[in-house]
């Protein structure tokens, strides 16, 4: 299994695209509390479920790894691991899985320097607030040092996302 992480910005939504797209991978789509938002379909981009329902899986251990993020719980469960699956996650995400499942999976670090990063969510057309936001918060949460493990860095300045795509792909399968 392909893990991405890294903060806003840094190529991971793009790049799981086209390795799905190009490679036949398929998303590991991860359950949540929070409720649908315009446009998401059950099943496809997340599992949506109650908090109770949720509460009720963690205490049964269905999760690889879960969080609490703005009042909702997000969690990865344990039978959607497969070969050709790619996850994004956050970093204790990625470190709760890493320690479940060392063997099973890849973990790749996508770095971008703030600048990029910034150009890339005012390219997108995010609030302006939310960016400064998130530039701050992810200085602490994207720290590459927390990361328990981490097989490949991948520096996504000024690279195309075909190129980064057929980059991890390749050290995926060439393991």
């Amino acid at each position: 299994m392909i893990i991405l992480v890294g903060a806003s910005a840094s190529g991971k939504t793009e790049i799981a695209k086209l390795i799905i797209k190009k490679y036949g991978f398929k998303k590991m789509v991860t359950t949540t509390t929070r409720p649908m938002r315009f446009g998401e379909k059950q099943d496809i981009d997340y599992h949506f479920i109650s908090k109770e329902e949720f509460i009720k899986r963690k205490d049964n251990h269905e999760f690889l790894e879960t969080t609490l993020y703005n009042d909702n719980y997000y969690g990865t469960h344990k039978s959607d691991v497969g070969d050709d699956k790619i996850l994004i996650v956050e970093v204790e995400g990625a470190n709760a899985i890493y320690n479940e499942l060392s063997n099973k999976v890849m973990i790749f670090y996508l770095e971008a320097t703030e600048e990029e990063r910034i150009n890339r969510m005012y390219m997108r057309h995010d609030n302006p607030a939310d960016i400064q936001k998130r530039i701050e918060s992810d200085r602490v949460r994207f720290n590459e040092k927390l990361l328990d493990h981490i097989d490949y860095i991948i520096d996504t300045n000024n690279q195309t996302l075909d190129k980064l795509s057929d980059q991890i792909y390749n050290l995926y399968i060439n393991k």
